[in-house]
């Protein structure tokens, strides 16, 4: 009878130790990536459930500490926080969103992609969204509350850029609203918003132009001088003139956990926008921050690096 109850407590011990795994209500992709999406470290598809913490899921697959009553990751992978000239810390977006939540309490949802990313940083340089996560940020949305539709802009005569968008977030279920340029303040937007727009429209827009003028800390790390777009280091600092005909893909929001991101994607020209919104849509940009698309539709990353 003993050697039986002893069989009955191993069983149960084993049941509540595998519960973890057991019965998830979904699957997140999960990135570990440094240098602002360019190293990837770690990448996996793992089980989660509903309303599940994001730390909770982490913790399941890697090696973490945690600092700030768990809300701040210090280590992750192998690589520590670095205070000092070289500040250096770890970074989380959900679904191309940056969190507004700390990891301990921001809860995820079957379908999500967790991206946290290692790098350098300034005190006054922040990226509220990126276009790394395409095309989660208008499939999958950020928050409690997510939706599926988007506000797609075009600028004049990019009527056929802005529909290859269309058509592609169609088929992912996306509800797609479509305006002129004219028509729009893309300052008050209730969801998220991709403007397709040739540079020059950025010097006639008041809005953009005070975007672009600091976006080298508005997490765009492209900076508009009046007459030029530069990119921009990690640090918000301009570093590179954009040559002519590129195109670049670039996001922001008001602050971190914005779910109504703002998009854009422009260049001097139709044939660069073309090439941007094919980069973009062939996965070519996965993983980037931001990005400039050359002649050819070849995708550099931002920031910045030579």
């Amino acid at each position: 009878m003993k050697k039986y109850v002893l069989i009955l407590l191993i069983l149960a011990l084993l049941v509540a130790g595998c519960d973890d795994e057991a019965d998830p209500d979904g699957v997140c992709q999960v990135w570990i990536t440094s240098d602002f999406g360019q190293t990837m470290i770690w990448a996996e598809q793992v089980p989660c459930r509903a309303g599940e913490a994001v730390l909770d899921i982490m913790r399941r697959h890697v090696a973490m500490e945690t600092t700030y009553g768990g809300g701040f990751v210090e280590f992750l992978a192998g690589l520590a926080a670095q205070a000092g000239p070289q500040q250096m810390d770890w970074f989380y977006s959900v679904n191309g969103v940056m969190a507004g939540l700390g990891g301990n309490a921001y809860h995820a949802q079957g379908g999500d992609l967790i991206w946290w990313d290692y790098h350098r940083w300034g005190g006054s340089t922040i990226s509220p969204a990126v276009i790394g996560a395409f095309p989660r940020p208008f499939t999958q949305g950020y928050g409690a509350e997510r939706g599926n539709a988007v506000t797609l802009v075009y600028g004049e005569g990019l009527q056929d850029e802005a529909q290859m968008l269309a058509a592609f977030l169609g088929r992912e279920n996306v509800s797609v609203a479509q305006s002129p340029f004219a028509q729009v303040d893309l300052a008050k937007r209730d969801h998220p918003l991709i403007a397709v727009l040739r540079t020059e429209e950025i010097a006639s827009d008041p809005f953009l132009n005070g975007l672009f003028a600091e976006g080298g800390r508005r997490g765009l790390f492209l900076q508009w001088d009046g007459d030029h777009l530069a990119a921009c280091d990690c640090l918000g600092e301009p570093s590179q003139e954009l040559p002519d005909g590129w195109g670049w893909i670039v996001a922001t929001g008001q602050g971190l956990g914005d779910p109504n991101p703002l998009w854009l994607i422009g260049a001097n020209d139709q044939e660069g926008i073309a090439q941007a919104v094919q980069a973009l849509l062939t996965g070519g940009c996965e993983r980037c921050y931001g990005a400039l698309v050359d002649k050819a539709g070849v995708c550099y990353p931002l920031p910045w690096s030579e």
